[in-house]
């Protein structure tokens, strides 16, 4: 989960966060088509739990 106070600035960075679940695949996707239509840097994130 992400929490964003305040305004967002949409000129900053898209955040691809992952679980290497089979569902996530799409969400990476996703992220990579919005960072490539703002022209934006893309931040990659994995997380796995223990």
């Amino acid at each position: 989960m992400m929490v964003v106070r305040g305004r967002p600035e949409p000129e900053g960075p898209v955040l691809a966060a992952a679980d290497g679940s089979p569902q996530g695949a799409g969400a990476i996707a996703f992220t990579f088509a919005e960072a490539a239509l703002r022209r934006s840097e893309l931040v990659a994130l994995h997380v796995w739990s223990t």
